[in-house]
């Protein structure tokens, strides 16, 4: 009655209960197909006596093309289609269209999709909708569309993108020192949105450099160092303007990539209205020299705040001093910025002293919305204007403009965010939070974010219609075959290098123990858990790796972590390689000591650090891997063992993979290279792999393994290894010594599935003379499905995917036994090549 008769209709609800179809209820699913159908018919029934004009449903590209997980909702979106196609017969006069969209960018759904996933969609051509791009669509179809319309599965007719790398260290970027969260060196936000206007100039050359919303997604830790990762994309379209998306990613030596920042690229760069004051002036409680020395967290190097001109209930005016590249980096070839990071940041900094003055806290950026520079950085001072407002719960938003020293306005910063991260203590007990104001989410694992996530990612993997290939259960003893759900299956997933499990006579030595001494010795070797049987296998692997003694633990994990984090500490240096194992990482942060990983198996890169920073420390410790789990490449032990001598190091050698693999004896990497095994100071090996059992040891001279023996803590205060399994790992290595040929075979075999895997034209990565061989797949969806189709051929490989592996070094890995007969070797290779075709 106010507003007149409905002239339009626009029907956009809908409502997900994906799941698979064995799984789905009949009430789910009629509640998918009654949001969205019935919705709609109501719509359209309860206006036949109005003048419709149009009507806009939007429905999704699942109607076209279905969606694994979306039968329901694939078949109530195509339902609305055809209705859309009845509307003109019940309304004469009106205009009908549906929208069949993809995701739409910025909406929590896609957000939810984890990064394998949609990397998949976007591989089938599912482009997602950048919002301000789907809201002009939407208006341009309701003015004037009809009929079915596909948004979102349309490849751009211009694509740009452009990559770069560099890495970040406190040696080679001082300045950032003295940029300090907590005590730890943490990249400014001005740094980020320097380094995206870079990138979109360079992707679009356009003479007005602009971002749109540049997000902190994680904080990025420079210290020691930090690889980052910038990718900008640009893409052009027939029906709308060009759009594009810059994301910086930040990888830490021991872990995988992870998203800091993203943004997207703005393509209207429009001069913003200049900031309008409001507000009380007020007077300075404190000079800018003050708050620098008794609350921000920026050391003098990144000062940027050379005076506060005005402060404000809303506003604050300063000046800002700039900078130069070289300032922040020898390596930086640039002799000017395009914005200057410290200029950036010292409007933040003006934020922070405004934030303090008026709110007693401090906090730090989070999000911009968008900046916009029309010149050159000016080489004087800039003036700084600023104003701001509390949005409740920790949360300060607020606009700057920069003017250049003749006041001429060169670049505007709007929709800025920061968020409290501390604030100032007060005496008063009010100022305590109760446990009652803290979230479930800090409390309740289950709401963990990242219980959450992993989770999410598993049901995102099973919407995607991939089993889940971890913890299958297998049946029976792990050969060159496994038994998997009743079915027997080719078998690469074990590290049963030499046949010893299953073994009639070293099973029957695990069984003479268990009856002479039980199933557990029941107490630490060093109270009253030692046993001949302990003795013994420490004499035999002393023997094994020609040193005087060795050292028995009940897990091989353990063995690393401890073992490193027990003889090294504060004061020390740990290098290890790049692609060293978690255990080995762990065990490095465990110790205390600083850690620097070097490019994986590089000797001369590693003398070149060792030659700058040895010095520096009491202790130096370098890790390194026999065979490489990953990869199945070698470490080149006389170059590490020569770094050893030249810079007065321990030596730490990893043998889980290629004890009783390399050698003519299945002695190890010593004996492959011919060594004198005295030249490392630590072999460490596991008994899980040719060794049939479970646990691991350090063999070394007799002085390192008494005092470990007697305090270190994994031996010290763990119960000692059970009966069985040193029976077990005892009966392989005799076994292993007087049946030689098993490793002769075992390397046979392996080199005969290396050859002829690369003869087929498999990716094998850097494998070489190990039993492990990858199949570098690229890809972590293609890999799982590469996997489950192998599955489906009666052989059993295990994908190693993102976030283990970076999502680009996705892979199959092949654990290579003596018991593989060549028939079923090369009848995996050639299915193998098969089905890498079929998923090109």
């Amino acid at each position: 009655e106010k507003l007149g008769p409905i002239e339009a209709i626009i029907h956009a609800s809908g409502l997900l209960r994906d799941a698979r179809i064995e799984k789905k209820s009949a009430q789910a699913m009629k509640e998918v197909l009654q949001t969205k159908v019935d919705g709609l018919i109501n719509l359209i029934r309860g206006t036949l006596g109005d003048p419709i004009k149009v009507v806009a449903a939007w429905s999704s590209w699942s109607a076209r093309f279905g969606n694994i997980g979306q039968i329901d909702y694939a078949a109530a979106n195509e339902l609305v289609n055809r209705l859309c196609g009845e509307v003109e017969r019940l309304h004469p006069e009106a205009r009908a269209v549906s929208i069949m969209w993809s995701p739409w960018e910025d909406s929590d759904m896609a957000r939810s999709i984890p990064p394998i996933v949609r990397q998949g969609l976007e591989a089938e051509g599912v482009l997602f909708v950048p919002t301000k791009e789907g809201m002009e669509r939407f208006v341009g179809e309701l003015l004037g569309g009809r009929g079915e319309v596909l948004i979102g599965l349309e490849m751009p007719l211009e694509e740009r993108t452009l990559l770069s790398r560099q890495t970040l260290s406190l040696e080679s970027h001082p300045m950032l020192s003295d940029h300090r969260l907590k005590d730890k060196a943490i990249l400014p936000f001005a740094s980020v949105i320097e380094d995206m206007l870079e990138a979109s100039r360079g992707l679009r050359g356009d003479a007005v450099v602009a971002v749109h919303g540049v997000e902190l997604c994680h904080g990025i830790q420079i210290d020691p160092s930090v690889e980052l990762m910038l990718e900008a994309r640009s893409r052009r379209f027939s029906h709308s303007p060009e759009c594009g998306h810059i994301e910086l990613n930040a990888r830490h030596a021991d872990e995988q990539p992870k998203l800091a920042y993203r943004a997207q690229l703005l393509t209207d760069a429009e001069l913003p209205e200049p900031i309008a004051l409001q507000g009380e002036v007020l007077g300075l409680p404190m000079s800018i020299q003050t708050y620098y020395e008794e609350h921000a967290f920026h050391g003098p190097l990144m000062q940027s705040v050379s005076r506060v001109l005005e402060l404000g209930t809303n506003h604050i005016i300063g000046l800002l001093k700039p900078s130069k590249p070289a300032s922040w980096s020898s390596l930086e070839k640039r002799s000017s910025w395009l914005a200057d990071p410290l200029l950036l940041d010292g409007a933040f900094q003006l934020v922070s002293y405004w934030l303090w003055a008026l709110h007693q806290v401090t906090a730090f950026p989070t999000r911009v919305e968008h900046y916009v520079q029309w010149g050159s950085v000016p080489t004087g001072p800039v003036r700084c204007v600023i104003a701001g407002r509390d949005e409740g719960d920790g949360v300060f938003s607020g606009n700057i403009d920069f003017y250049d020293e003749h006041e001429q306005r060169y670049a505007a910063m709007r929709g800025v965010r920061a968020q409290v991260f501390s604030r100032a203590e007060k005496a008063s007990a009010s100022s305590t939070s109760s446990s009652a104001e803290i979230p479930p989410e800090r409390y309740r694992m289950e709401q963990f974010e990242e219980v959450t996530s992993l989770l999410q990612r598993f049901e995102m993997a099973e919407k995607a219609g991939l089993r889940n290939p971890f913890f299958v259960q297998h049946h029976g003893v792990a050969r060159d075959t496994s038994v998997v759900a009743g079915r027997e299956m080719i078998n690469f997933s074990s590290y049963n290098y030499l046949g010893f499990s299953g073994d009639p006579e070293v099973s029957a030595q695990a069984k003479e123990a268990i009856d002479h001494y039980g199933t557990s010795v029941s107490a630490s070797r060093v109270a009253s858990g030692e046993r001949p049987f302990h003795t013994e296998l420490e004499a035999e692997l002393a023997q094994l790796h020609g040193v005087d003694a060795s050292l028995v633990f009940t897990a091989g994990f353990m063995t690393n972590e401890s073992v490193i984090g027990h003889v090294i500490g504060e004061g020390d240096l740990i290098v290890h390689d790049a692609l060293a194992h978690s255990s080995i990482l762990q065990g490095a942060v465990m110790s205390g000591a600083k850690r620097r990983p070097f490019p994986h198996n590089d000797v001369k890169a590693l003398d070149a650090m060792l030659s700058q920073i040895r010095g520096n420390f009491r202790r130096c410790c370098i890790a390194i891997e026999g065979v490489y789990s990953m990869d199945g490449d070698i470490a080149e032990l006389p170059g590490f063992m020569a770094l050893r001598e030249k810079h007065k190091c321990l030596l730490f050698v990893d043998e889980a993979h290629s004890i009783g693999v390399l050698g003519a004896n299945g002695r190890g990497i010593s004996e492959h290279f011919g060594v004198d095994p005295t030249g490392v100071d630590f072999w460490m090996g596991t008994l899980s792999k040719a060794f049939a059992s479970c646990g691991g040891y350090i063999a070394a001279s007799r002085p390192v393994v008494e005092y470990l023996r007697y305090t270190t803590p994994a031996l010290v205060f763990s119960a000692g290894m059970s009966p069985a399994n040193a029976a077990a790992a005892l009966a392989s290595v005799r076994k292993m010594r007087e049946e030689p040929q098993r490793v002769q075979q075992l390397q046979q075999r392996a080199r005969f599935f290396l050859e002829r895997a690369r003869t087929a034209g498999i990716d094998v990565g850097m494998s070489d003379g190990s039993a492990v061989v990858p199949c570098i797949v690229g890809h972590s969806m293609k890999c799982l499905s590469l996997s489950e189709r192998l599955a489906q051929r009666g052989i059993n490989v295990q994908p190693i995917v993102y976030p283990a592996v970076e999502d680009s070094a996705s892979r199959l890995r092949f654990f290579i036994s003596s018991l593989h007969s060549e028939e079923q070797l090369g009848f995996t290779v050639d299915a193998l090549a098969e089905e890498l075709r079929t998923l090109a």
